[in-house]
C-alpha cells in the first residue's frame, strides 16, 4: 500500500516513512484497523511535503499531519461522513486528507451544506449555490488585489461564503466541501481559469469547468502522478480501482533486475496486461523497445526540404538534396537555415563539410513555430566517427539531438578555413542531415512490435496440458475490506478479514477454465464453519459445486486449528469465476472482532483449449492460395469432401491464411491415392498480413505414416506433422514430386480472436486513453 499509492513529491520517501512510523506510535490501532491504516499511509505520503493552509497561506502556515490523521480517523467513526471514504483506495484518500482547509473549517463545512447536496454525486455542486461570484467587494476592492479583497483576514471557508470571489474561490470552496465529507477532490488549472474535480465513487466529475479534461492540469500545490495533465488523475484512479495495480507495480520493479530482452517480454506479456493503466510500465516498455532498436528508428527529415542561406543561394538546395554537390561562400560569417516544414523533436544532426573549408566555430539554433530561436549546440558538442578521425577532407561530424520543438534548424558559421584550390571560399558544406523519430511511424512500429510479441509471449503459456495454478495474482472482489482483497491470490503471507456476519469472495480467473482443485488457507481461527463454492460461467450463470462437507484436510494439518489449509476437489463445470459464500464464522482471539479470515485461496486447473480443425467448414476467414499451374476439383482442399487438389508442376505449393493469430499444434495431409509428394516443406508465415516474411522458417518435420481410416486401400496414407507448437497467422506447404494430389489439409490448434489478443487489448486501451499514447510518444521523442 505504501509503495503503490502514488508518488511522493520530490522523491521524499524517507520523510514519508518517518511520518508513517510516528503515526503508528501515536495510534496503536493503525496496523489493526483497515481504514485507519489507509488514512495513515495517505497522510504520510501526502504530508511528506508540507501542506499549506489556504486560509493562512500568506504566512505559509503548515497543517499538522498528526492532527489531520487523528481528525479524519475520528470523523470516519463518529461523524456523518459519506460511505465512500471507507471504500476508496489509499491513493484516493490522499486527495481527502490533503485538504487545504483547517480541521475546524471542514467541521464547519459539514454543518453548512444544504441537505439536497449531501450525496457524492451532488456535493461538488453546492459551491455554486453558496459562493457569490463577484470581482469587487462592497468597498470596491478588486479580487485581483489579493488579501486586500478580504480585508487581510484569514480566508477561511466561512469568510469565503460571506465575501464570495471568482473562479478560484468557487473551485477551492467546492473542493473543501467534498473533502469535508470524505470525498476525494482537488482544484484544477485551466487556461485563464480555475476548475475542480471530485470523485463520486464511479467517476471523476469536473466542476466549474469551461475547457474540459484535455485542457486541464494539476493545480499548483497538488501532488501529481506521472504527468501534470489532469486526465492522468482518471488513469491512476482506474488503476487503483482495478485492484491489480499493486501486483503490476511489484512485477514491474522485479523485472528491472532482468536482461533487457527478458524484461521487455515480461512487461509486454504480464505487467501491462495485468494493469494497462500503470503508465510507468508503458514508459519502461517503450524505452526498452527504443534502447534495443525495436522501434523508433529515426529518419532524415531534412531531405529535400527548403534551405535559406546568407549567400550563394543558387547552391543552397545542395545541402539537403544528397546530390554530392556542395554549397560554399567566401564571406567572413555565414548562416544556413533549413525549414523542416513542420514541428519535430530532433534526434541527431550530421554535417559533411566540403573539402577543408569547415567552420572552426559555429552555433546551432532550434526555431519553433512561433519563430522563437533557441541555442541548442555549438562546435564543442560535435563528435567525429572513428572512421572519420584523421580525415580532414570532406569530413562528417555528428551532433546529438535536443528536446526543444523545432520547425527550422539554423547554423551560424564563423572562423572559416580558406579552400586550397584558390577559389577564396571560407565555408563549404556538402550535406546537412537532420534526424527525427516520426510520430506516426513510431505509433505503427509500436503496434508492429506488440504484434510480434503477441505471437511469442503469453499464447505459448496456454499450450500446457498440465494443471497449474490459475488464480495467482488474479483480481478479487469481496463483500468488505476491499483494500486487503488481493492478499487472497498474491501469496504474500498477508491476510483478508472481515467482521461481518456473512461474507463472500469472488476470484476472476480472467478466462474460462477447468478447475481441478481448490485449496483454502484460513487466517488464525477465523474460519467459516459453513460455506458454499460456486462456479460462475462466462455468461454469469452461477452453479453450486462444493460446500464445507466436501473439504479434506491434509494429514499434516489435522489437529492444527490455526492457519489451517483445507482442500476441495475440482468440478466439471466450465468456470470463469470462483465464488465463496461464507457463514457461521469464528471470532478471532486477538479482539479484532473479525469473524472470517483467509490468507490465500489457490485454484489449480487448466485454461480451456479447444483443439479444433482450423480449416474446417465453419472457419469462414480461411483463404487458400495455390500456384497458378494447379487444378481444383469441386470445392478445394479444406472442405473434407470427396474433392481433390492437384499440383501439375514438380514443385507446387498451397498457402492457407488462418484469419487470425493461432497456435498450430499439427498439420494432417490426406493424400489422394498415388498422389503423395516426395518431400514436403512447412513454412510458418509470421506476418499478420498477406506479406510473407523475408526469411521463412523451415521446420523440422516429423513424419508419421498412418493407414487411412476412411479408405480400405492400403496405398492411401496421411502425413501428420506433429508437435509444431508454432504461433502464426498462416501456413505455406511446399510440395516436391510428380502427380501430387491432396484430398484435404487439416490444421489443428488454438485460434485466438482479436478480443483475446494481448496486443488488441493494449490497442483498445490506447484508443480509449489517447492522451496516454500522446504522452508516451512525447516522452519517447524528447528524452
Amino acid at each position: 500500500m505504501f509503495l503503490c499509492s502514488g508518488d511522493v513529491e520530490n522523491g521524499n520517501w524517507n520523510k514519508a516513512l518517518e511520518l508513517l512510523a510516528e503515526l503508528i506510535r501515536t495510534d496503536s490501532e493503525v496496523t489493526q484497523h483497515p481504514l485507519k491504516l489507509k488514512l495513515a499511509v495517505a497522510v504520510a505520503l501526502t504530508f511528506a511535503m508540507p501542506v499549506i493552509s489556504y486560509a493562512y497561506r500568506e504566512t505559509k502556515k503548515e497543517i499538522d499531519p498528526i492532527q489531520r490523521y487523528l481528525s479524519y480517523s475520528r470523523w470516519c467513526l463518529t461523524e456523518p461522513m459519506f460511505e465512500i471514504v471507507k471504500n476508496v483506495s489509499c491513493w484516493h484518500l490522499r486527495y481527502v486528507v490533503g485538504s487545504w482547509a483547517e480541521d475546524g473549517e471542514l467541521e464547519w463545512a459539514r454543518d453548512n451544506v444544504a441537505p439536497e447536496f449531501l450525496t457524492t454525486d451532488k456535493i461538488g455542486e453546492a459551491t455554486h449555490s453558496m459562493i457569490k461570484y463577484r470581482d469587487f467587494n462592497e468597498d470596491g476592492v478588486s479580487i485581483h488585489d489579493g488579501a486586500a479583497f478580504y480585508n487581510h483576514r484569514p480566508e477561511t471557508l466561512e469568510l469565503l461564503l460571506q465575501e464570495g470571489g471568482v473562479c478560484g474561490v468557487v473551485s477551492k470552496f467546492g473542493t473543501a466541501l467534498c473533502q469535508a465529507f470524505g470525498v476525494p477532490a482537488m482544484p484544477l488549472g485551466q487556461p485563464g481559469h480555475c476548475a475542480f474535480t471530485w470523485y463520486t465513487g464511479k467517476e471523476w466529475v469536473l466542476g466549474n469547468d469551461i475547457s474540459g479534461w484535455e485542457s486541464s492540469c494539476y493545480h499548483e500545490g497538488i501532488q501529481t502522478q506521472w504527468s501534470q495533465c489532469a486526465p492522468f488523475i482518471r488513469l491512476m484512479s482506474d488503476a487503483q480501482e482495478r485492484g491489480t495495480f499493486a501486483i503490476s507495480e511489484k512485477m514491474r520493479i522485479a523485472a528491472s533486475t532482468l536482461s533487457p530482452e527478458k524484461r521487455i517480454g515480461l512487461l509486454f506479456s504480464c505487467v501491462i496486461p495485468k494493469c494497462p493503466e500503470n503508465y510507468d510500465s508503458w514508459l519502461d516498455f517503450l524505452q526498452l523497445a527504443k534502447d534495443t532498436g525495436l522501434i523508433g528508428r529515426s529518419e532524415n527529415i531534412a531531405e529535400g526540404k527548403p534551405v535559406a542561406v546568407s549567400a550563394t543561394e543558387e547552391r543552397a538546395q545542395n545541402l539537403t538534396e544528397n546530390s554530392g554537390s556542395e554549397w560554399w561562400t567566401g564571406e567572413e560569417t555565414a548562416w544556413i537555415e533549413i525549414d523542416l516544414e513542420e514541428s519535430h523533436v530532433v534526434d541527431r544532426v550530421k554535417i559533411q563539410w566540403w573539402g577543408f573549408s569547415k567552420a572552426d566555430t559555429y552555433k546551432v539554433f532550434a526555431i519553433n513555430e512561433n519563430g522563437q530561436k533557441c541555442l541548442v549546440k555549438t562546435e564543442e558538442d560535435q563528435a567525429v566517427d572513428k572512421a572519420e578521425q584523421g580525415n580532414d577532407c570532406n569530413q562528417w561530424i555528428n551532433l546529438s539531438g535536443w528536446k526543444e520543438e523545432t520547425r527550422k534548424v539554423r547554423l551560424e558559421l564563423s572562423n572559416g578555413n580558406k579552400d586550397p584550390w584558390n577559389m577564396n571560399m571560407l565555408f563549404g558544406l556538402r550535406q546537412i542531415q537532420v534526424f527525427s523519430v516520426n510520430r506516426t511511424e513510431t505509433r505503427n512500429n509500436f503496434v508492429d512490435i506488440c504484434e510480434e510479441f503477441e505471437k511469442e509471449a503469453e499464447i505459448q503459456e496456454k499450450q500446457s496440458g498440465e494443471a497449474h495454478i490459475i488464480s495467482d495474482r488474479k483480481p478479487v472482489k469481496v463483500s468488505s475490506t476491499d483494500d486487503r482483497a488481493l492478499n487472497i491470490t498474491e501469496n504474500s503471507g498477508s491476510e483478508w478479514w472481515t467482521g461481518e456476519e456473512t461474507a463472500w469472495i469472488e476470484i476472476d480467473l480472467e478466462e474460462t477454465c477447468a478447475v481441478e482443485q481448490v485449496k483454502i488457507w484460513w487466517w488464525g481461527y477465523s474460519k467459516a464453519d459453513t460455506y458454499k463454492v460456486f462456479a460462475v460461467a462466462e455468461n454469469g450463470q452461477k452453479v453450486l459445486v462444493k460446500t464445507e462437507k466436501d473439504q479434506t484436510v491434509d494429514k499434516a494439518e489435522q489437529g492444527n486449528g490455526c492457519n489451517q489449509w483445507v482442500n476441495l476437489s475440482g468440478w466439471k463445470e466450465e468456470t470463469r469465476k470462483v465464488r465463496l459464500e461464507l457463514s457461521n464464522g469464528n471470532k478471532d482471539p486477538w479482539n479484532m472482532n473479525m469473524l472470517f479470515g483467509l490468507r490465500q485461496v489457490v485454484v489449480s486447473g487448466k485454461t480451456k483449449i479447444n483443439m479444433a480443425n482450423l480449416c474446417g467448414p465453419n472457419w469462414q476467414d480461411l483463404v487458400v492460395q495455390a500456384n497458378s499451374n494447379s487444378s481444383w476439383v469441386d470445392q478445394g482442399v479444406s472442405d473434407h469432401k470427396e474433392t481433390v487438389w492437384k499440383g501439375n508442376d514438380q514443385e507446387c505449393w498451397l498457402e492457407l491464411d488462418l484469419g487470425c493469430i493461432c497456435c498450430v499444434k499439427s498439420i494432417v495431409i490426406d493424400w489422394e491415392e498415388m498422389g503423395k509428394a516426395e518431400k514436403v516443406e512447412v513454412v510458418i508465415r509470421k506476418s499478420s498480413g498477406d506479406v510473407k516474411i523475408e526469411d521463412p522458417t523451415y521446420l523440422n518435420q516429423i513424419f508419421r505414416k498412418m493407414r487411412s481410416k476412411f479408405f480400405s486401400n492400403n496405398d492411401v496414407d496421411m502425413d501428420d506433422f506433429t508437435s509444431l507448437n508454432q504461433v502464426c497467422r498462416g501456413i505455406r506447404l511446399n510440395f516436391f514430386g510428380n502427380g501430387i494430389a491432396i484430398r484435404s489439409v487439416k490444421i489443428y490448434g488454438v485460434k485466438y480472436t482479436n478480443q483475446n489478443m494481448i496486443v488488441n487489448r493494449m490497442k483498445r486501451f490506447l484508443e480509449n486513453h489517447p492522451f496516454v499514447f500522446d504522452m508516451l510518444v512525447d516522452q519517447f521523442l524528447k528524452y
